[in-house]
C-alpha cells in the first residue's frame, strides 16, 4: 500500500538520522548550525503526518539557534517554514475570510498561529513570507502592496533557479520553482480581479474569467454543484502513484494558496459561483491528497469542507442548486471518509461505511429515480464489494450481490442518461462483476477437477452400483417372503437412497453454479468491452480472461452452448481493436466446421475473424495467409522434420483458412481484397526467396547484386507502382502492403486510410 510504503520509508530515514541527532545534542548549543539535519527530520515528520511533533521539534531547534549569532541561514529556514505552515493552517481553519452571517467580509490575522515567526537579519522576505504578506494586503484591499510582495516572491524563486542552474540537481529540483511561478501568476490574476471588483464595474466579468481559468466553468454557467468523482478507477492497475515529499509539499502549498484566494474573493463579492468553486476546490484537494497516499492531510481537508458547507448553508446567498441540505452531499462526504479509511488500511471501517451508505441510499428511495443518488449507491456497493474481496472478510454469496447491484444500477443510469462518465462507470462495474464471477467459476471448476471430488464421485458411483444390487436382493426377499431380510435390506436401501439424493443435489447445485458464474462472467465482460471507451488502457486482462473462458468451454458439452451463444450475440457489437493482440490465439483455432450448428464454435470464430480482418487488415491478413501456406515447405524441412511439422498443420485447417480468405474477399471493403492479393504476392516472394537454391553461387563476390530477374522472383510485382502488374490485377498503389514486421499502430476507429 502506498501510504504504508511512505511510512516505512520515513521511519527508516528517521532511524538513520538518529545517530546524527545524538551527535548534535552532544555539541555546544551555540555551535548548532546543521540545518540539513533538522530540515530532513522535519520533512520526515511531515511525511508521517506528525505535524504537531514537527512544530514542537522546530520550536526547540529555534530556541537553540537563537543563541547563535552565526546561524542566519538556519533562522531563515525556520522563518520560511513558519510562514509555509501558517498558509496551510490558514486555509484549513480560518473561515473568517469568507462573509459572516451578516454578509460582512472580515479578516482576522490573529486567527493565525499564536507563536511568532523567527526573526532574521535579512530584510528580504522569501517565497512563503511574501505570499503570506501579499494575501494579507489583498484581504485589506491594499492591492498595490500585495502585488509588490508578489514581485519579491518572484525574485526569491528566480534566485533559487539561478542557484540550481548548472548543478546536478537542476533536473529534479526545477519542478518546485516552476510550480511556484505558476502559483504567483495565479495570485497576480487574483490581485487584478480584486482590483476590478473594488475599483470598476468590470469585476464580475474578471471574476468569471478567473474561475473559468481555474476550471470552475460550471460555477459560472449556473450548473448544479456535483461532488461526484468523474475520474473512475475502481482500483484499476496503475492507480497508485509515488511522489517525492518536497513535491507533495509544493502541491499542498499551491492548493492552500488557491483556497485562501477563493475565500478572499468570496468575502469581496456576492457572486454565487465563488462559493461553488470553494466547495469543488476543497473536495478536489481532498481527493488528490488521498490518491497521493496522504490520508492525514486528506482527512483534514475533508473536515475543512464540512465546515465550509455549514457556513454556506447558514448564509442567505447559499444557492438551492447546491443541494447542501439533501442527503446526497453527506453521503458523498461519508464515502470519501470510507476511501480515506481504506488509504489508512482500516478496511473494516471502510467496508462498514460503504454498507451503511448503500443501505441508507437504497432504503431512502421512494420510487423516484435520482441519477446522482443512484450513482453514489452503485459506487458504494462496488467499492464495498471490492474491499470485501481483497480482505476476504465475507463469503461469496454475501459479496456477489454487491457487484450485481452495482453493475445493474450503473447500466440503468447510463441507459437513462448517456454520458461519458456514466459509460465509464457502467463499464468498470461490469468488468469488476465479470472478474469476480470468473474467479468463482475458476474455484468451482478447480474443485470439480481435484482428486477429492473425483474420489467422491467414485464413491457415489459405487453406491449406485450397490443400490442396484440391493434392489435385486430386496425383490428376491420379497418373493421368498423373508420379512426380516426384506425389512433389513429396505432400511439399508432407504439410507443409501437419501445419501445418493443429497449427493446428486449437491452435484447439480455445483454444476448449476458453474454455468451461472460462467454465463455471468462472459456476459459482463462482453457488455463492459462494448461500453469501455478507447481512452481506458488497462482492460487487456479482462479481454484475455473472456477469450480464455470461451476457449476453455467452447467444446465442453455442458457449457459450450453458454459461451458460444454469448460470443455470437456480441461479436458484431464488440470493438474489434480490443481483440487485435489476440490475433494469433484466435486464428490458431480455425478449423473445419462440417456438421456444426450455426451457433457453434467454428461459425462464431469465423465471424469474429472476418470482423477482425475487415476492420484491421494490416494486423490480420498476413497471419491468415501464413496459415493457408502451412504445407508449403522447403527442402530444409522435407525428409527430416516434414512429418512432425505437417502434424501441426492439418489439411482441414488450411482448407478452413482458405474459405475464410475467400469469404473475406467477398464481404470486406474493396481495398481489402486488393490488399490480400498483394500480401499473397509478398508472402510467396518471401517463400520463393527462402527456397531459392544457392548451390551454384560460389565466391564472395557472387553474393552481391543478385537481380530478382535472375532468380525469377515476383517480389517486384507487389512493391512497384503497377508497371509490371498484370492488366487483370485488381490491386493498385492505394492498397500496397506495409512492412510485415512493422504494421501500423492499432486504430480504434478502423480508419487506416490508403
Amino acid at each position: 500500500d502506498l501510504a504504508g510504503r511512505r511510512h516505512d520509508s520515513a521511519f527508516s530515514m528517521l532511524t538513520d538520522l538518529d545517530s546524527g541527532l545524538q551527535l548534535a545534542t552532544k555539541k555546544d548549543s551555540a555551535s548548532i548550525d546543521d540545518s540539513p539535519v533538522f530540515s530532513t527530520v522535519a520533512a520526515c515528520l511531515e511525511d508521517l503526518g506528525l505535524n504537531h511533533i514537527k512544530q514542537n521539534y522546530l520550536a526547540g531547534v529555534g530556541l537553540n539557534i537563537s543563541k547563535d549569532q552565526k546561524s542566519e541561514s538556519s533562522r531563515q529556514y525556520l522563518r520560511e517554514k513558519w510562514f509555509e505552515d501558517a498558509l496551510t493552517r490558514t486555509s484549513q481553519w480560518d473561515d473568517t475570510l469568507m462573509p459572516t452571517d451578516e454578509g460582512q467580509a472580515l479578516y482576522h490575522a490573529q486567527r493565525l498561529p499564536t507563536d511568532t515567526a523567527p526573526q532574521t537579519e535579512n530584510k528580504n522576505a522569501h517565497y512563503h513570507e511574501s505570499i503570506f504578506d501579499s494575501l494579507q494586503c489583498f484581504a485589506r484591499s491594499d492591492i498595490s502592496s500585495g502585488l509588490i510582495h508578489l514581485v519579491q516572491a518572484r525574485r526569491s524563486v528566480l534566485t533559487t533557479i539561478q542557484q540550481l542552474s548548472g548543478s546536478e540537481a537542476q533536473t529534479s529540483g526545477m519542478v518546485e520553482p516552476l510550480s511556484r511561478l505558476r502559483t504567483l501568476s495565479q495570485l497576480e490574476l487574483v490581485g487584478r480581479t480584486l482590483e476590478d471588483i473594488v475599483d470598476s464595474s468590470e469585476g464580475i466579468s474578471s471574476l468569471e474569467s478567473l474561475l473559468n481559468r481555474w476550471g470552475f466553468a460550471g460555477s459560472v454557467n449556473g450548473e448544479e454543484l456535483s461532488l461526484l468523482d468523474n475520474d473512475v478507477n475502481y482500483d484499476m492497475s496503475g492507480q497508485d502513484c509515488t511522489i517525492d515529499g518536497s513535491l507533495f509539499r509544493a502541491i499542498h502549498s499551491d492548493f492552500a494558496v488557491k483556497e485562501i484566494s477563493l475565500k478572499l474573493l468570496s468575502g469581496k463579492t456576492s457572486h454565487c459561483g465563488v462559493s461553488d468553486a470553494i466547495t469543488a476546490h476543497i473536495f478536489q484537494s481532498c481527493r488528490v491528497y488521498r490518491e497521493l497516499g496522504r490520508p492525514d492531510v486528506a482527512k483534514t481537508s475533508l473536515s475543512n469542507l464540512r465546515s465550509v458547507l455549514r457556513i454556506f448553508h447558514k448564509q442567505d446567498h447559499a444557492q438551492e442548486r447546491m443541494q447542501i441540505s439533501s442527503t446526497t452531499v453527506p453521503a458523498i462526504l461519508r464515502l470519501e471518509d470510507a476511501k480515506i479509511k481504506r488509504c489508512e488500511r482500516d478496511f473494516d471501517q471502510a467496508i462498514i461505511h460503504c454498507k451503511m451508505i448503500s443501505s441508507f441510499l437504497a432504503s431512502g428511495r421512494d420510487g423516484t429515480s435520482d441519477p446522482e443518488r443512484d450513482h453514489l449507491c452503485a459506487e458504494a456497493l462496488l467499492l464495498g464489494g471490492l474491499w470485501m474481496t481483497q480482505q476476504n472478510v465475507e463469503g461469496a454469496t454475501t459479496v456477489l450481490p454487491y457487484y450485481e447491484r452495482a453493475s445493474e444500477m450503473s447500466m440503468k443510469i447510463y441507459r437513462k442518461s448517456p454520458t461519458d462518465a456514466g459509460e465509464m462507470r457502467a463499464a468498470m462495474a461490469s468488468f469488476k462483476l465479470g472478474e469476480f464471477a470468473a474467479s468463482l467459476y475458476s474455484s468451482i471448476d478447480a474443485r470439480m477437477h481435484d482428486e477429492v471430488w473425483k474420489k467422491r464421485r467414485g464413491v457415489a458411483l459405487d453406491r449406485k452400483n450397490e443400490m442396484r444390487t440391493l434392489k435385486g436382493q430386496i425383490e428376491k426377499a420379497r418373493k421368498d417372503k423373508n420379512n426380516e431380510r426384506y425389512a433389513e435390506l429396505s432400511h439399508v436401501f432407504g439410507t443409501m437412497k437419501v445419501e445418493d439424493e443429497m449427493d446428486e443435489r449437491e452435484v447439480q447445485s455445483v454444476q448449476d453454479s458453474l454455468g451461472r458464474f460462467l454465463h455471468m462472467a462472459v456476459r459482463s465482460y462482453c457488455q463492459a468491452i462494448q461500453l469501455c471507451p478507447p481512452s481506458v488502457a488497462h482492460v487487456s486482462k479482462y479481454v484475455y480472461e473472456m477469450i480464455s473462458l470461451w476457449f476453455k468451454n467452447c467444446q465442453k458439452k455442458k457449457t459450450m452452448g453458454i459461451v458460444n451463444e454469448l460470443i455470437r450475440m456480441n461479436t458484431l457489437q464488440m470493438p474489434s481493436y480490443r481483440l487485435v493482440p489476440l490475433t494469433y490465439q484466435l486464428f490458431s483455432r480455425i478449423d473445419a466446421a462440417e456438421g456444426e450448428e450455426k451457433n457453434g464454435f467454428q461459425h462464431t470464430l469465423r465471424q469474429l475473424v472476418l470482423k477482425l480482418c475487415s476492420d484491421h487488415p494490416y494486423h490480420g491478413i498476413v497471419q491468415l495467409i501464413a496459415l493457408s501456406n502451412g504445407q508449403k515447405i522447403g527442402t530444409g524441412v522435407s525428409g527430416r522434420h516434414a512429418d512432425t511439422y505437417l502434424e501441426n498443420v492439418g489439411v482441414s485447417k488450411i482448407e478452413a483458412v482458405d474459405s475464410v480468405i475467400k469469404e473475406l474477399q467477398k464481404k470486406a471493403p474493396k481495398y481489402v481484397s486488393g490488399l490480400i492479393e498483394n500480401y499473397k504476392t509478398l508472402c510467396d516472394s518471401y517463400i520463393s526467396t527462402g527456397e531459392w537454391d544457392t548451390a551454384h553461387i560460389k565466391g564472395p563476390s557472387a553474393y552481391k547484386n543478385i537481380p530478382f530477374s535472375k532468380a525469377k522472383l515476383d517480389l517486384p510485382t507487389c512493391l512497384t507502382g503497377g508497371g509490371r502488374r498484370s492488366k487483370k490485377s485488381n490491386v493498385s498503389s492505394d492498397n500496397m502492403p506495409v512492412i510485415i514486421t512493422k504494421p501500423p499502430s492499432i486504430r480504434p476507429d478502423c480508419q487506416y486510410g490508403n
